[in-house]
């Protein structure tokens, strides 16, 4: 294991701690607390993942292996807004409430 895949895993270790102790004071009704918390987590993961940037071959194997068991390397993203055909795919699937003929959004 290299230092820097040491590291980062360590910071997105803590990041999580972080991350949980927000949810406690959100359920707390800590509001001051909760913000300290999630600044941060988002500071540890824009480290985490500038850190994950720069790193070698190597260092991103061991990670990947850390984090993605099994695997799976697939992520959907789209440079600015998503495909046309995303806009209103739910509407398209889910039945209207109380429909009665069995009509989708769409044909409603």
């Amino acid at each position: 294991m290299t230092i820097q895949s040491f590291i980062i895993r360590k910071a997105a270790n803590l990041r999580y701690w972080f991350k949980k102790r927000q949810y406690d004071a959100k359920v707390a009704k800590h509001n001051v607390r909760m913000e300290l918390y999630r600044v941060v987590q988002l500071e540890l993961k824009k480290f985490v993942n500038w850190s994950y940037s720069k790193a070698n071959k190597e260092t991103r194997r061991e990670i990947d292996t850390m984090y993605r068991p099994e695997g799976d390397f697939t992520t959907i993203r789209w440079l600015g807004a998503p495909p046309e055909w995303m806009n209103d795919i739910h509407a398209r699937t889910r039945q209207v409430p109380n429909g009665g003929s069995g009509c989708t959004i769409k044909d409603a």
